[in-house]
């Protein structure tokens, strides 16, 4: 339809940023549609997608997100972020966006591949238990 120019020369091939530009009253959504290319390479518009997702899943503070699943994470447009980024691990993602939180493996559905498998973190868990 010969757009392709239009958004190559002036909008880095992306929709969301000509829709961004064109019309900046709507609270565009990357996630929800469509994702710029490179869009999940920046870790601020990682962030961004799980606040988001916290506050329309009502979480209220970080440890709401140990109910998370990956059918949540895939139903509200992450579902390429976590397979892409972290190995389809909920732990990894939470620990590379909310660092500054102490997460603790065990209390999600489902823990890391392998994550048993070393000895230190059986060990930790056991500590944990008291």
């Amino acid at each position: 339809h010969g757009g392709e120019s239009l958004l190559g020369n002036y909008y880095n091939n992306s929709v969301y940023d000509a829709l961004k530009e064109i019309y900046p009253e709507h609270p565009w959504i990357p996630w929800s549609n469509f994702s710029p290319q490179y869009f999940w390479t920046k870790l601020r518009n990682r962030r961004s997608f799980f606040d988001w997702l916290g506050r329309e899943l009502g979480y209220v503070s970080l440890n709401g997100w140990y109910d998370i699943s990956i059918f949540d994470i895939k139903r509200y447009g992450g579902y390429g972020l976590i397979r892409n980024y972290y190995n389809n691990s909920i732990y990894n993602s939470l620990k590379d966006i909310y660092p500054e939180h102490t997460w603790l493996p065990w209390k999600f559905n489902l823990t890391p591949k392998n994550f048993w498998s070393d000895p230190l973190r059986r060990r930790i868990f056991l500590e944990h238990l008291g």
